[in-house]
């Protein structure tokens, strides 16, 4: 009887330890992936609290006794299943951040929206009322697009179609206020310019219909009217060490859309970074800042048209401005900044000035805000001395408050839910890995160091290329760039 009872207490023995060696086995994949974000002095804490549990599953396996053997089992049953929830969570976690990278993603066409408006006083029902009519077009701004958009209108109506041909957004919609065209073809992309400087232009137009084309990322010059490829930025080797530069920028988007593809750039912003000085550098650009299209003198516009073009316009203009090579963007919308501080429990912000916009109040100090009052506070110029120096201010206030947020250990818990909800509001060329790295970074050092300046300039009236006509514009103090460009060199080089 006794020497059964030895044979099951060494058969349960045996389990014992092929179970330690699968918890071993387990505990090392799941440090492996955590160490993807967690720093040596939380990481540490854990791996010292494993490594005692396995010390004390060898002593309970050392001796003899089948009660031994199965606590040990229990527990490494218990620990494995922990080690396997943490491995799915770092390996959702891990998805979700590669699904926000657009370098993750296939370089495929895109579809591109075109919209058709027309005067209500014509009472015109659908696209195919436009047979023998004519149809006013930009004559180079997304051609491309617009002659794909223009074939399938000519196929639904039977191919009778004029084409009046304007060089601008003001001549084309001013074109069907004045009878010269009786339906226009623009880009989606547009929407925004055209309500901006026509804030009644819905009132006396609709939209007859849209049409759907593809863009093809290789032909993105082409398609925007300029010959010559985009350029963007080297990637750094680490950005846990090595500087570089971000552009932010915040997309006009007001429909259900969280990150529009294409539209007015409304927050534009260059983000120098040091990871080893543990130092970051904010520069507010002006959306009516009066630069040039791709760096190229043949295009002067305001910076918020660029988005109009895509956000590799966008660096690229920006780039030719500031005489850097931008490595990283990261593009957002209005509904992303109500989603993503939503999702951190809210940010506390700094406020110089009182005021009240859409129900929102801000007090001057200190401001504990939602989501929606962090957009409103973000969005809020006409109230404010400076105007739209002063907004610029107050969006860098709510990205440094959202960074500071984000920061804390506290986050920790809810990572996973916060890294979705951004991942489902943002576009970032940063890939996961770089994600990873730089919430690790964040985790080890703490708080940034983070540093708030704008470019500034005198306004003026000049002729923008997107528009076709003059406007008001920023013209840039172009001391206020150099010295901007002075504090990115002293970042990069961690002065």
């Amino acid at each position: 009887m006794a020497s059964n009872n030895y044979k099951k207490g060494g058969a349960t023995r045996i389990v014992a330890r092929i179970f330690l060696l699968i918890e071993v086995a387990a505990f090392t994949v799941m440090c492996l992936m955590l160490n993807r974000v967690l720093p040596m002095k939380y990481l540490g804490i854990l791996i010292g609290v494993c490594v005692l549990i396995s010390a004390i599953q060898l002593i309970l396996v050392a001796g003899r006794g089948s009660g031994r053997n199965i606590a040990s089992i229990v527990l490494s049953i218990l620990f494995c299943a922990a080690a396997a929830l943490a491995i799915y969570f770092m390996g959702s976690v891990h998805t979700t951040l590669d699904k926000i990278s657009s370098t993750s993603k296939k370089q495929t066409a895109t579809i591109q929206t075109m919209n058709i408006y027309v005067r209500k006083a014509d009472n015109l029902m659908v696209v195919a009322d436009l047979e023998g009519r004519s149809v006013g077009v930009l004559q180079a701004q997304d051609r491309i697009n617009t002659d794909l958009a223009l074939e399938q209108i000519k196929a639904l109506c039977g191919g009778s179609l004029r084409i009046a041909e304007f060089q601008g957004i003001l001549p084309l919609i001013n074109g069907l206020a004045n009878y010269d065209s009786d339906a226009i073809l623009i880009n989606s992309a547009f929407a925004g310019a055209i309500t901006e400087n026509d804030p009644s232009f819905l009132e006396w137009a609709e939209l007859l219909g849209t049409v759907d084309v593809t863009r093809n990322p290789d032909e993105a010059a082409e398609t925007a009217g300029v010959s010559g490829n985009f350029r963007t930025g080297r990637a750094v080797p680490d950005v846990s060490r090595d500087p570089f530069l971000i552009y932010l920028t915040g997309m006009d988007t007001r429909t259900d859309e969280i990150v529009a593809d294409l539209g007015n750039s409304d927050v534009n912003m260059v983000i120098a970074v040091n990871p080893s000085t543990h130092k970051i550098l904010m520069i507010n650009i002006p959306r009516d800042y009066y630069w040039y299209l791709w760096g190229d003198e043949s295009y002067p516009d305001k910076i918020t048209h660029a988005g109009c073009y895509g956000v590799e316009c966008s660096v690229q203009t920006i780039d030719s401005l500031f005489g850097i090579n931008t490595n990283y963007f990261v593009k957002v919308g209005f509904n992303s900044v109500i989603n993503i501080v939503d999702s951190i429990g809210g940010i506390t912000v700094n406020s110089p000035y009182d005021f009240t916009i859409e129900g929102v109040e801000i007090h001057a100090g200190e401001n504990y805000l939602d989501g929606n009052g962090a957009l409103q506070f973000a969005r809020e110029r006409y109230q404010l001395p400076g105007g739209d120096r002063a907004r610029g201010m107050n969006q860098q206030e709510v990205i440094r408050a959202i960074i500071s947020k984000v920061s804390s250990p506290s986050m920790l818990p809810r990572y996973r839910d916060i890294i979705s909800i951004i991942a489902a509001n943002t576009a970032t060329s940063l890939t996961a890995e770089d994600m990873e790295k730089l919430f690790k970074n964040t985790l080890e050092k703490g708080a940034w160091d983070i540093q708030s300046i704008q470019v500034d300039g005198a306004g003026d009236w000049g002729y923008c290329y997107t528009l076709g006509e003059d406007n008001d514009i920023m013209i840039p103090d172009m001391s206020t760039v150099e010295s901007a460009k002075e504090k990115i060199t002293g970042v990069i080089r961690g002065q």
